[in-house]
């Protein structure tokens, strides 16, 4: 019998509930605690009464890295300092990222500039399903979705543009 998917469903205890295509449903624990298991992913997630989770997280963050990895070991092997410059970009990363802050507690003009990094997003996103924290500003996820094809876009044209010289390099 299909359900609606905002009518609650309750849940006795130690009882499983299999979701097919759950992509992006928000589950909200109303009593008790949830124990979630996403297929494809390691870890496992409990939330508590009051919380919510959101189903099969967008893949924002696998196409930054991916972005970031390819433009970064493009100009590695054309630059000799890109190794010694990463650690440094790396100390810095978290306090442009909204990590050690919410970013709703910036003023709003920082907020938008915050959000070009797409990681931000994640972290907010990330903030909002686990410890209850405000939900990401739609406008503000569209720009860091943007901005996040675009460094994965340019970052592998770099990489297919500097791949025949490689070797060369190497």
């Amino acid at each position: 019998m299909a359900t609606p998917l905002d009518t609650p469903i309750h849940l006795k205890e130690r009882e499983s509930l299999r979701v097919h295509d759950g992509a992006g449903l928000e589950v909200r624990c109303l009593l008790g605690n949830l124990w979630i298991t996403e297929e494809g992913e390691r870890d496992d997630t409990i939330i508590d009464h009051g919380r919510s989770f959101v189903l099969d997280r967008s893949g924002l963050s696998l196409v930054t890295a991916l972005g970031a990895g390819f433009l970064l070991s493009a100009l590695n092997t054309r630059y000799r300092d890109v190794p010694y410059a990463i650690p440094v970009f790396m100390q810095v990363l978290p306090f442009v990222s909204a990590v050690p802050y919410a970013l709703n507690e910036v003023p709003l003009k920082w907020q938008w500039i915050l959000s070009i990094n797409p990681i931000s997003t994640v972290v907010t996103g990330w903030r909002w399903c686990v410890i209850g924290g405000a939900p990401p500003n739609p406008q503000m996820t569209l720009l860091s979705v943007g901005v996040a094809l675009l460094l994965l876009l340019g970052g592998l044209a770099f990489f297919r543009a500097s791949e025949p010289r490689f070797a060369d390099t190497i």
